[in-house]
Order: structure tokens, then sequence, then C-alpha cells
């Protein structure tokens, strides 16, 4: 049971998970769009598939690669950029991989298929909790405006943790 808890808090504990998480569930849930259940479950999907296969090989956990589509998101989701169908899929189809091979760097040493299972849950919550509350939230002009602000501090919040990890590599 240690390892389903240490994997539920694995992706709520790291900020580039949650930030990451919390953007594209931001984003889809701000777009009018009826294809929300089946882009999450893109998402999941090249997610389970990029762990899987993150296993074989040396990917690493990738903070980097995490924050840059989280701040690409949290850009479009501030300006309420509304992208075509085939882009929307390309980038939650991308999103999911970048956190499996992420997740399958972060678990190398317990692979176990509970605490892989206490991942999901936990990745489950962080991105449907956005999407919902952005959903919920898009009936009038004041609750748009009160998304689009959401998305910026998670932009912000993406630099900015990008540039602490950046600085942390610089060594003067």
């Amino acid at each position: 049971m240690e390892a389903f808890y240490h994997g539920l808090t694995l992706p709520i504990l790291n900020p580039a998970y949650l930030l990451l998480l919390g953007s594209v569930g931001l984003y889809l849930g701000q777009q009018n769009s009826t294809d929300n259940l089946k882009l999450s479950l893109l998402l999941f999907g090249s997610l389970i598939l990029c762990l899987f296969i993150g296993q074989r090989l040396d990917w690493g956990e990738r903070a980097g690669a995490l924050l840059t589509p989280a701040l690409l998101l949290g850009l479009l989701t501030a300006g309420d950029a509304a992208l075509p169908g085939i882009i929307r899929i390309l980038l939650t189809v991308l999103c999911g991989a970048i956190l499996g091979g992420s997740l399958a760097g972060a678990m190398r040493n317990e692979f176990e298929a509970v605490g892989i299972l206490g991942s999901l849950v936990g990745m489950a919550v962080l991105f449907y909790y956005p999407m919902l509350l952005a959903e919920w939230l898009r009936k009038r002009e004041w609750e748009r405006i009160a998304i689009r602000i959401l998305g910026s501090w998670l932009a912000a919040s993406s630099l900015l943790t990008l540039a602490f990890i950046v600085r942390s590599k610089i060594t003067l």
C-alpha cells in the first residue's frame, strides 16, 4: 500500500507535473468542445503507452520537458486562443507522452503496478478538476476572465519554476 501512496503523491508534490496537468485541464475545459472526453482518453492513453515505452528507454525525469508545454498551454489559456481540433489533439497527445516518459523516469526504481495506479489516480485528479472547473466557469464573461487569470498564473508559475531549474544548473 505504501507504493500506491508514493505514486499518488508523486504528481501532486512535484510542481512540474502539477503545472502541466493543470494547464492541460484548464485549456481543454476552456474550449467550447464536445471532444474533451476523447481528448482526455487520448492524454491518458499516450501517457500509459509512453510510461511503458519509457521503462525500456533511459529517458529520466525531465522537469524542463514538463514545464515547456505547461508554459505554452498557460499562455494559450490566458490569451483565450482557440486552436484547430487537430492541433489540440496533437498537443494533448504530446503532453501525455511527455508525462508518461517523465513518470517512467521518476519511477524507474519503483516500477510497481500499485505505484503506477496511484500516479494515474493522482494525475487524473490534477487533470480533471481544472478541466471541470473551466467548463463550469465559462458561462459568463467575468467567469471566462477568471479562467484566463488562472491560465496566466499557470504560465507565470511554469516560467518561474523553469527559471529556477535553469538557474540551479548554472554554476558561477
